[in-house]
């Protein structure tokens, strides 16, 4: 394969970091937010020895795992992988995980692995936060997230994983911040003042 080659497949499995697996003239291809069971038309973006890394351009089937994110930055920002899978669909993959873990590097294939224990809070579970502040198009203070492999920051204001108050309080800073000309830090120049807005949240709530 190369190149822009374009590709129909159907998804094995999903790895951890939210990537299906299939493959492709016994290679396999990674495709970033394709799900198993799904039949995708997958353009080749990049090649590599033993693998190759796909965007999906079309799907023709949706798993019944498949469900629509609640969380407006999704998939936009890189905060999370999983957005789009029911919660019972990612214990069962980080379960499997686990259990070829221990069959490939600790060659325990006979050890009993037990299920994944759910969260008993499926939102607003996150309690530490980084928020990279940058600038938007017009001038204007952001903080959110970054993209997946990339510095561009995504607005997370809203994101569904942290505590509501965050986003009031980042808004509450970055609004006191923008009225005070504070400089945001520059990766290039190596100067700035403002890199990020962190917060940790302890088990009673407390910011």
């Amino acid at each position: 394969m190369k190149k822009n080659d374009v590709i129909e497949a159907t998804i094995l499995s999903v790895m951890s970091n939210g990537n299906g697996v299939c493959r492709h003239e016994g290679m396999a291809v990674f495709v970033p937010g394709a799900l198993e069971g799904e039949t995708h038309r997958i353009r080749i973006i990049k090649v590599y020895k033993n693998h190759c890394i796909g965007k999906s351009e079309a799907r023709f089937s949706d798993s019944p795992s498949r469900i629509l994110s609640s969380c407006p930055p999704f998939p936009r920002c890189g905060g999370c992988t999983w957005q789009h899978l029911t919660y019972e669909e990612e214990l069962k993959i980080k379960t499997n995980q686990v259990k070829e873990n221990m069959k490939r590097i600790g060659n325990l294939a006979d050890q009993a692995v037990l299920p994944a224990l759910p969260c008993p809070r499926t939102t607003g579970w996150r309690n530490k936060i980084m928020l990279p502040i940058g600038k938007d198009k017009n001038g204007n203070l952001v903080a959110g997230y970054y993209a997946e492999r990339s510095h561009h920051i995504v607005p997370a204001l809203c994101c569904t994983q942290q505590p509501e108050e965050v986003g009031i309080i980042t808004q509450s800073l970055l609004t006191f911040f923008q009225k005070a000309h504070l400089s945001v830090y520059d990766e290039t120049t190596k100067k700035g003042l403002l890199r990020a807005i962190c917060f940790r949240i302890n088990w009673v709530g407390e910011i």
